[in-house]
């Protein structure tokens, strides 16, 4: 596949209006090139004829009088007056040669290059090259309408084409100066047409909606992109969406920080669901040991002179104190609303926490748990209270899979595999369950909030949304898959590249 060319639209609009630009001037300056030098030429001409029909005027009557020799004066003063002379000679009717600025004469072959016609008025200008060293615009006015003689004038053609060269230098450079002007206005123009659809693109890429950003820059930034390219105060659709750009993101940010509350007391909520079901566990908890103080309390009432008996019992009673409020301070610290702070934590350490509170389930559902976690498995920087939840409602999908696969098989002997891998950047942990499982499609689904097939103890579908987040906000990786024989396995995959993975000696 060809890689594609990239061109941002401020190049696109500045080679496309400078192409236009420089197409329209150069056609205009071929056009206007071509009309200059037509009408130069006329005018070049025009004044050549002009001067010969004012000499033929003045010529008249000295012919007439057959007063030559100031006849040839006033034909030497013409010539000193315009320096575009090259020759200036009379004739008379038979074509004689009356008076002449030559030097030498008048070439025969110059008088026959240009001949009026016998008997007929008309004036003639022909461009001579062959007779002359230097290209000649030669022009003939004949006197009295030929019956005095002829008047011919030569004009240097250098003059008119070194004229016609000035004329068209000043007018290149007037044409180079407007090609300069409009590339420049085509850039501006392409500028202020790019620059607010490019600040979007900017934003909409940079944004952040964490309350530590800075919103407030991006509207100052917005404003003076507005202003550099709405000098004049003149609203257009660019100003309506670059404005209506930043009022989507207000809007959006907005919604953010209520979908993070959202998900906030729903994180909160599913720990609280999860108390729910650890309720149980927790009375027996509560239960056993309370059971066995007040038959040590009894006991030590009905015998209080035996001191190494009541001794004994209080030890006892003090060890049941001891566990209750050990089960009562993990509650609290689990139940309690914690901000993400992060810290090193020991995954064998949260594991062994999560199951003491999931002991009565395990125990209830008669559930074996094996526990793979090697002891030089290093620590990862994470939130102690998030991965513990992680773990938690981990566990208890697999208890409720299992559980709603002993309905069908009431022999199954449930059991949950808890392993940490350590590879090469990576620290995987996996907890996998030989219980219900699920179907492929279905799988994609399941960290979903509010999806759930549970049977048993209906779920509230946020169990694994809530893993998801978790996951999320560790900028880790949680991903479901179905064993081989039956059951599932999930895999809770921390990246070294995010998490500081230190080992236990540091």
């Amino acid at each position: 596949m060809k890689k594609k060319l990239s061109l941002s639209l401020f190049w696109k609009f500045s080679i496309a209006m400078s192409l236009i630009v420089v197409l329209f001037v150069s056609i205009n300056f071929y056009l206007l090139k071509k009309s200059a030098n037509n009408i130069f030429e006329s005018e070049f001409t025009h004044h050549g004829l002009i001067t010969a029909k004012m000499i033929a005027g003045s010529s008249a009557e000295l012919i007439l009088e057959d007063n030559l020799a100031v006849l040839n004066n006033f034909v030497l003063a013409q010539t000193h007056r315009d320096t575009n002379f090259a020759y200036l000679f009379i004739l008379d009717k038979n074509n004689n040669v009356l008076v002449h600025t030559f030097e030498k004469g008048v070439p025969k072959n110059l008088i026959r290059a240009n001949l009026l016609p016998p008997e007929k008025a008309e004036n003639s200008v022909k461009i001579l090259d062959a007779v002359t060293s230097e290209k000649i615009r030669d022009i003939a006015i004949p006197i009295l309408n030929g019956s005095l003689g002829t008047v011919r004038i030569g004009l240097y053609e250098k003059n008119f084409s070194l004229l016609n060269s000035n004329r068209n230098r000043i007018f290149f450079e007037l044409v180079l100066l407007f090609l300069f002007i409009g590339i420049c206005a085509a850039i501006f123009f392409a500028f202020n047409i790019s620059a607010p659809i490019k600040f979007i693109i900017d934003t909409s890429e940079k944004i952040s909606f964490n309350t530590s950003g800075n919103p407030k820059g991006q509207d100052l930034q917005l404003k003076r992109v507005v202003r550099t390219k709405n000098r004049f105060k003149i609203e257009d659709e660019i100003d309506v969406l670059i404005f209506k750009h930043n009022a989507m993101v207000a809007r959006l940010k907005k919604t953010y920080i209520e979908l993070q509350a959202t998900q906030d007391s729903f994180v909160q909520s599913e720990k609280m669901a999860s108390l729910g079901k650890l309720s149980a566990g927790v009375a027996h908890e509560i239960n056993n040991p309370i059971s066995g103080m007040k038959s040590a309390i009894r006991r030590v009432s009905n015998d209080p002179e035996n001191v190494g008996q009541n001794i004994k019992y209080l030890q006892m009673i003090s060890e049941a104190i001891n566990k209750i409020e050990n089960v009562v301070g993990s509650l609290l610290k689990f139940s309690r609303k914690q901000e993400l702070v992060f810290t090193e934590v020991n995954l064998d350490v949260l594991v062994d926490n999560v199951l003491s509170l999931t002991s009565f389930q395990l125990e209830k559902s008669n559930i074996m748990v094996h526990k793979n976690i090697p002891a030089s498995t290093p620590y990862i920087n994470a939130s102690v209270n998030q991965i513990e939840q992680l773990i938690l409602n981990l566990i208890l999908n697999c208890i409720d899979a299992i559980d709603e696969k002993k309905e069908l098989n009431p022999s199954l002997k449930g059991e949950i595999n808890i392993t940490v891998v350590n590879e090469e950047r990576v620290l995987i942990l996996k907890i996998a369950d030989n219980g219900i499982g699920m179907s492929p499609e279905n799988i994609p689904l399941l960290f979903d909030p509010f999806f759930t097939l549970k049977k048993i103890r209906q779920g509230t579908g946020l169990g694994l949304a809530v893993c998801y987040r978790i996951a999320e906000q560790h900028k880790a990786k949680i991903t479901a898959s179905a064993n081989e024989e039956e059951g599932m396995t999930f895999s809770v995959v921390f990246n070294t590249e995010h998490h500081r993975i230190v080992n236990h000696e540091e």
